[in-house]
């Protein structure tokens, strides 16, 4: 799901969302993916965000916003359900994340075909940077 499609599948999972003071809108803000911490520039417009403490068992966090630390993406980890709450197709704006359409396609190629490979449907976790040919070194933290 992508904005209020993530808000969905959240609800639907059994989280909640929580009504932000300002909401984040615009383009260029910066969202971290939880498991590689690479960051992404991203285009937003939401005023309500998914409440990361409440994801049931089997659903993680896949991008937190890096200016407030709001939920902006979420994965399950058995199956092959993903969502998040900028707008990857935005264009005029970042595409750092179009990347994430490849994912999905993956997934319902993958599964869609009962001769698929156990393995290929058991791959987790879920990360961006198995699409990604070549990625980016982190950058050093300074403390």
């Amino acid at each position: 799901g992508i904005c209020l499609g993530h808000q969905l599948l959240a609800l639907a999972a059994g989280a909640k969302t929580t009504k932000m003071k300002f909401g984040n809108r615009g383009q260029n803000l910066p969202c971290v993916d939880k498991i590689t911490e690479q960051c992404y520039i991203t285009s937003q417009n939401h005023g309500y965000a998914v409440d990361a403490s409440t994801l049931p068992e089997g659903w993680q966090e896949l991008f937190v916003n890096a200016n407030d630390g709001s939920n902006e993406g979420i994965y399950h980890t058995t199956a092959p359900f993903f969502s998040v709450q900028f707008h990857p197709e935005a264009n005029a704006g970042p595409r750092d994340t179009e990347i994430l359409f490849d994912r999905f396609l993956e997934n319902v190629m993958v599964f869609a075909d009962p001769a698929s490979p156990a393995e290929l449907k058991a791959r987790r976790p879920f990360t961006m940077s198995s699409l990604q040919q070549e990625v980016p070194k982190k950058m050093p933290r300074k403390d």
